[in-house]
């Protein structure tokens, strides 16, 4: 979900096409499921902003990947 390594940073959230789905159709999804790797670099920010951007609206699902978790 972060997109290609080469135009993302310690700054970056998700991809701009993920966020562009979700943003489009968040009322529509019920549960969404990330099956790993959500983020390149991850922090807390990064953690509480997918949360506090998207809980309100579905309910959200995670199995990390090698780079979710440290």
């Amino acid at each position: 979900a972060y997109g290609k390594k080469k135009i993302n940073n310690t700054d970056k959230f998700l991809s701009p096409k993920v966020i562009g789905f979700l943003e489009k159709n968040k009322s529509k999804i019920e549960t969404v499921f990330f099956t790993g790797d959500l983020f390149y670099e991850p922090s807390l920010k990064k953690w509480e902003k997918l949360y506090s951007t998207y809980d309100p609206f579905f309910d959200i699902y995670i199995s990390p990947g090698n780079h979710d978790v440290g």
